[in-house]
């Protein structure tokens, strides 16, 4: 791939730039070697070649240069990216497909004025949450034990950022399951998973009080969550789109960091 930029009306590759820096670098020392020390013909000794080594050694060194300059100056980042390991992706992806169904279907639930499409979508609301109920201890788990990769380079508000972003993220992603565990199973209700129902408990350990606080801390917290899940997605796009740095690919498979 060819990487150019302007200067003044004319594009500039880093191809004509290496060029015209070797080419450059190269008269100079020729014309200066082979005046100091002219070539000498059979009879004498030749020592133009230790000049020739110099040109060559200097013109490498200025193409170098060049390739580098004009590299930055396209805006390639150079920065070698780590991947998460197989287990984290794996886990990664079902938790957010889960946080991802309990969003949408909530939010269906809510606007809908139809019984059976409220009742469909709430099923398949508790269901999710009570996959990412099942997936929490793995997850956070998986998240203590692994060797994460480095952030991207960047302010230090950045990275400041992406670590409250982050902490805020685990923090809604064991609430929001365990409420809805502790409102199902002491509410009496029971917890839905797709084609089936996990008992809740029974009427002598039901405590509807305690299901009634898990109920309204779930309810508080339920849109400041999806707010910081948004801007979660949103700051992948930044760093993709506007910084250059693919940092999805580190969950997406590959070389991964154990």
């Amino acid at each position: 791939m060819m990487f150019a930029h302007r200067v003044g009306s004319v594009m500039v590759t880093p191809m004509m730039t290496t060029g015209s820096w070797a080419s450059s670098a190269f008269m100079k020392h020729a014309s200066s070697s082979f005046m100091k020390k002219p070539v000498t013909f059979p009879g004498g000794s030749f020592q133009a070649g230790a000049n020739v080594n110099k040109m060559v050694s200097s013109s490498a060194s200025s193409a170098s240069s060049a390739a580098s300059s004009a590299s930055s100056s396209s805006g390639v980042v150079a920065e070698k990216l780590e991947n998460y390991t197989a287990v984290h992706q794996l886990l990664h992806w079902l938790m957010a497909g889960a946080a991802i169904t309990c969003f949408t279907t909530v939010n269906i639930a809510q606007q809908s004025k139809d019984k059976k499409t409220k009742g469909d979508m709430m099923h398949l609301h508790k269901s999710a949450g009570t996959l990412a109920a099942m997936l929490l201890v793995p997850r956070v788990g998986i998240r203590l034990a692994s060797k994460l990769p480095a952030l991207p380079s960047g302010h230090a508000l950045e990275h400041l950022a992406a670590r409250i972003g982050h902490a805020g993220l685990y923090a809604g992603m064991t609430i929001m399951p365990v409420t809805g565990v502790v409102m199902g199973y002491y509410g009496g209700k029971g917890l839905p998973f797709f084609t089936t129902t996990i008992p809740g408990a029974p009427k002598e350990k039901r405590n509807g009080k305690l299901a009634g606080q898990a109920f309204k801390i779930h309810k508080k917290l339920g849109i400041p969550f999806e707010a910081l899940f948004g801007a979660h997605i949103g700051a992948v796009g930044y760093h993709h789109v506007v910084k250059n740095q693919p940092i999805l690919w580190g969950m997406l498979g590959g070389h991964a960091v154990a």
